[in-house]
């Protein structure tokens, strides 16, 4: 996740992976994104999962910022109280001054929900190239994480299936990767993707 010629200090993951190989002659089996990116920090609740994760995200982009500066910018204390998480995600969009006075620009962009299995079209084209540039902010688990790589399926058949889709989870007991499970994708979820510009 790479801010450009601009990039405020590093890369949220170094590598991205993007390749592709035969499943067994008829399928084609593709991965978009980074497949081993940094743990995120834990949360001991869900309402604080949106602050860490666009922490992480701006961090990613070299910003020195962290969940309570995030939660400072919007005015609220670091309490375990439910939020409308997608609609603090889309306030994120303005402007941000880091912890070593650094300005830059935070622009939002929603993406479409990856509750489908088999999809196809502009908008899961626009998700697998954002994903295999940087993470996306989800909403799938019922509380916000940060997608950090898609497998989809390709077949003569039935076309493009969404296999996989891996996240960092700031309130899973494990602070690595882990995928989100069926019933999380059953249903639509909200997808926000960052870009940040230094001015």
């Amino acid at each position: 996740m790479a801010l450009g010629a601009a990039a405020l200090l590093r890369p949220i993951a170094s590598e991205a992976a993007d390749g592709c190989f035969t499943l067994d002659g008829h399928a084609v089996a593709c991965s978009h994104g980074f497949p081993d990116p940094p743990p995120i920090p834990a949360q001991p609740c869900r309402a604080l999962c949106w602050a860490t994760s666009l922490a992480y995200m701006l961090q990613g982009y070299g910003a020195e910022i962290g969940t309570l500066d995030v939660l400072s910018r919007y005015g609220l204390t670091p309490a375990c109280r439910k939020r409308d998480d997608r609609a603090s995600l889309l306030g994120a969009a303005g402007q941000w001054r880091d912890a070593r006075g650094r300005d830059f620009l935070v622009r939002t962009t929603e993406m479409a929900s990856l509750h489908r299995r088999y999809a196809s079209g502009q908008g899961m084209d626009d998700v697998l190239r954002r994903v295999a540039r940087q993470p996306i902010l989800c909403g799938a688990a019922g509380h916000t994480t940060v997608v950090t790589e898609v497998q989809v399926v390709h077949t003569a058949l039935s076309g493009l299936r969404r296999d996989r889709v891996t996240v960092v989870d700031p309130y899973a007991p494990n602070p690595r990767c882990r995928d989100l499970s069926s019933d999380e994708l059953r249903r639509p979820f909200y997808m926000v993707a960052l870009s940040i510009r230094e001015l």
